[in-house]
């Protein structure tokens, strides 16, 4: 039964290394600057802004570990699972909406 003949394709997923229990983000997180309040410098260790209870954005510095390309690893003593991350913000004269997501395992 060969499967994959000569000439064929396949894409294939290898997991070389495997953590459980981490808080991950999706890769976007790590790279938003909310235009009104970046200094048009990025920085230069990893960090995500998330959403505080009275609707402002808060910078908080991660340790960024594994990703799978989509998600990454995060570290930060004061990060918890469900607080809410931003990876966008639109804004125009009558309104802005946040794009969050909640930071999970």
């Amino acid at each position: 039964d060969h499967l994959l003949l000569p000439g064929m394709t396949a894409l294939v997923k290898i997991i070389t290394t495997k953590r459980q229990n981490v808080l991950k983000v999706p890769n976007t997180a790590l790279h938003f600057e909310p235009g009104s309040l970046s200094s048009g410098q990025k920085s230069e260790k990893p960090s995500i802004w998330l959403l505080q209870g009275d609707g402002h954005l808060a910078n908080l510095p991660v340790t960024a570990g594994l990703t799978d390309g989509a998600e990454t690893e995060v570290r930060s003593e004061q990060l918890r699972e469900g607080q809410e991350g931003v990876v966008g913000v639109t804004q125009n004269s009558h309104s802005s909406r946040i794009f969050s997501f909640a930071l999970g395992r």
